[in-house]
């Protein structure tokens, strides 16, 4: 196993590792069962060219120390890397010249302390995604025509329409496998996943739909990237799960809501997390408009809890760490939207009160 050069990635995370000296298999499987997207180079200029071709990914990149001062500085501003990971031998010899690069997570002196690092980061990223589509209300005639606006807002409506029409879908026998094959493709060669994969085409069934999607596997990570960049294909690939998680959310959602109305009026929930300063600011012009959560979207009411997922700040000026605090009057509540608390459904445990929305 080289690399992933050949396939698409079907997730949004990847690893580009330049200046491989090792090309020990172990190390690769280690390193795809954290991020399945692997992509290894010997030439920089290569390497470089690559970066600046990613446009939907965020990479976690690693570089030995030996091109790290020359080639950190090149990269470092690209809002495509999130991460950078110095493989050193000497830890001592290179901690002053790191410190001026905020993106650079670890300084690491074997692959153990490696995989801790970027294990960590990971973790984290995965629950900070969040895909939405804003639907333009403000007229820009200096900047944008009529036409233009016109576009955004039918790809706006069109996408929600789209998702309403696969749920009314009826259930094929072939669904199922048609999306188990995919994923087999995608991730040939990654023993720890195909592992879920098979378990999943063995145990699942409808009732756990909120257990898979809260595990960090296949499921998760390409289903949002496919809601993220609107990937039709994908999508439809998902099908039957999409359907299976909404009707396990609208089984609970009825008696959830009575039990709130029961002692609210109102309920706040929070969500914590980086986004892109780009759609900050679409966010900040779009007051009073529409937005739309292109997922499955989870929150918790402990507000403490969204500020750690948050951040503080340290991705700027790319990222902005931004609080999300959704208010909903439990009395003038449509039941087109269901939302349920998945503490007792989902697949870590703990005793944080989390509410999952579709």
């Amino acid at each position: 196993m080289e690399d992933n050069s050949k396939n698409q990635n079907l997730e949004d995370l990847s690893i580009v590792w330049l200046d491989a000296v090792s090309n020990d298999l172990q190390t690769k499987t280690r390193l795809r069962s954290i991020i399945n997207y692997l992509r290894i180079f010997h030439d920089t200029d290569e390497c470089v060219d690559y970066i600046d071709s990613v446009q939907n990914e965020k990479i976690y990149f690693i570089i030995s120390s030996t091109l790290g001062e020359s080639i950190i500085p090149l990269i470092h501003d690209r809002s495509q890397i999130v991460s950078i990971y110095v493989l050193c031998e000497n830890k001592a010899g290179h901690e002053q010249w790191t410190k001026i690069y905020k993106k650079i997570q670890a300084i690491c002196t074997d692959n153990d302390s490696l995989f801790v690092a970027l294990t960590k980061n990971v973790k984290l990223s995965m629950r900070q995604s969040m895909p939405m589509s804003i639907c333009n209300v403000h007229v820009e005639a200096k900047n944008k025509s009529i036409r233009d606006l016109s576009k955004e807002n039918c790809t706006f409506f069109w996408f929600q329409l789209l998702i309403e029409t696969l749920l009314r879908m009826p259930q094929t026998s072939s669904a199922k496998s048609d999306l188990l094959d995919l994923c087999r493709q995608h991730y040939d060669g990654n023993d720890e996943e195909l592992s879920k994969i098979n378990e999943f085409e063995r145990c699942y069934c409808c009732e756990q739909a909120i257990w898979w999607y809260t595990r960090d596997s296949f499921l998760y990570r390409q289903l949002n990237k496919a809601f993220r960049t609107e990937n039709i294909d994908i999508i439809f690939k998902f099908r039957f799960f999409i359907i299976d998680l909404n009707k396990q959310l609208y089984a609970m959602h009825n008696n959830y809501l009575e039990l709130l109305r029961t002692y609210f009026n109102k309920l706040t929930v929070y969500r914590g997390q980086a986004i892109p300063t780009e759609e900050l600011e679409r966010l900040k012009y779009n007051i009073g408009g529409f937005i739309s959560m292109n997922t499955f979207l989870s929150t918790t009411t402990d507000r403490e809890i969204a500020l750690i997922y948050a951040g503080n700040g340290s991705d700027r000026p790319t990222h902005e760490s931004v609080l999300f605090e959704i208010t909903i009057d439990l009395n003038a509540l449509s039941t087109d939207k269901p939302f349920v608390n998945i503490k007792d459904l989902r697949y870590f445990n703990g005793t944080i009160q989390q509410t999952a929305f579709r």
